[in-house]
């Protein structure tokens, strides 16, 4: 019965296939292939480009991928597009989806968690040190003409019990009895709920999510909240991408489900594609080769400026050879 249905399925797939296809006709589509690859290296990651109105495809040793922008319409502009684009915008142009990055999630996680800590931490900080600061003194003297003979303690006795009374209060879990109601009978349960300080919420609901054998007072401690950071690794990992959008949800993280990323195939695609296109353009106009700016070439110049100025000496000299020389051979 099953076989019957499949084969039935399939019939009627081909059936409709025939009768939308029914009335195409075959023109020749405007294409331009290039390949590239190695001098003596055979076909390793050898690849072709191949530009056809709307779509530029990579095919070859690594891999398959195509871009598809409907403006491409000119080889020349659709070669300068890629390889002048961004690898990441590129992608966005293709079939693939960013990938669940479990490291990175972590990393993150951890930020959001030292970020709330230490915000309050530094208030607390603040907070303490301004009480130091307002310690009476007591050597101090009251009255000058007194010659010493009454201490500050005499003239007023309250002022070390009210500075003391002023102390901020410890970094220290707080509990407190609440009433909840039961899902199943309906009654109004008692129970105990402990709070951490404040900015240390998200590092408590980490302690009881990854480690829940430690103490409540573990998250003060650098080398406990370590173990915890190694423990939310190892569980992201084995976590899928919606069990860690759910983690971070109970961590009260405002839009942040997880991060991703590009995978390391697809980015090397999408470059091969670029310095392809690249190669390409050089060998259509073989003058581009002295005036084309890779991407991030501003970037250099600011971050390296001697290298940035050689490379454009270098450029100048090479363009200036290269029209000599094809006036040369106009000459001739």
């Amino acid at each position: 019965m099953v076989k019957h249905d499949a084969e039935a399925a399939t019939s009627r797939a081909k059936r409709d296939a025939r009768r939308w296809i029914a009335g195409h006709e075959c023109n020749e589509r405007v294409s331009r292939s290039f390949d590239f690859r190695t001098p003596g290296m055979g076909s390793a990651y050898a690849f072709s480009i191949t530009w056809t109105p709307g779509s530029i495809a990579l095919a070859g040793d690594v891999g398959e991928i195509t871009l598809t922008n409907h403006s491409l319409g000119n080889l020349v502009g659709a070669l300068s597009w890629a390889a002048t684009s961004d690898t990441s915008y590129l992608l966005e142009k293709t079939d693939r989806r960013k990938v669940y990055d479990p490291q990175q999630t972590a990393a993150d996680i951890i930020g959001f968690a030292n970020e709330s800590a230490l915000w309050e931490e530094g208030d607390r900080l603040k907070d303490h040190r301004r009480w130091l600061r307002e310690r009476p003194d007591p050597y101090a003297w009251v009255e000058p003409w007194t010659n010493g003979e009454y201490h500050w303690w005499d003239q007023a006795p309250g002022e070390w019990e009210m500075w003391a009374e002023d102390r901020p209060a410890p970094r220290a879990f707080t509990k407190e009895r609440a009433s909840r109601k039961d899902f199943w009978s309906g009654r109004a349960l008692e129970m105990e709920v402990v709070e951490p300080p404040r900015g240390w919420w998200i590092w408590h609901r980490l302690r009881e999510e990854i480690a829940p054998e430690l103490p409540n007072e573990a998250i003060f401690r650098s080398r406990h909240r370590r173990r915890i950071a190694r423990g939310l690794l190892t569980h992201l990992k084995q976590a899928r991408p919606d069990q860690a959008a759910e983690l971070c949800s109970n961590l009260r993280l405002d839009d942040y489900y997880g991060a991703t990323r590009w995978d390391p195939r697809s980015l090397g695609q999408v470059e091969c594609i670029r310095y392809g296109a690249w190669l390409a353009l050089i060998h259509l106009e073989p003058e581009r080769a002295y005036t084309w700016r890779p991407p991030g070439w501003n970037e250099l110049s600011d971050a390296f400026p001697e290298t940035h100025r050689a490379l454009e000496a270098r450029r100048a000299e090479e363009a200036k050879a290269w029209r000599a020389s094809k006036l040369q051979k106009a000459a001739a």
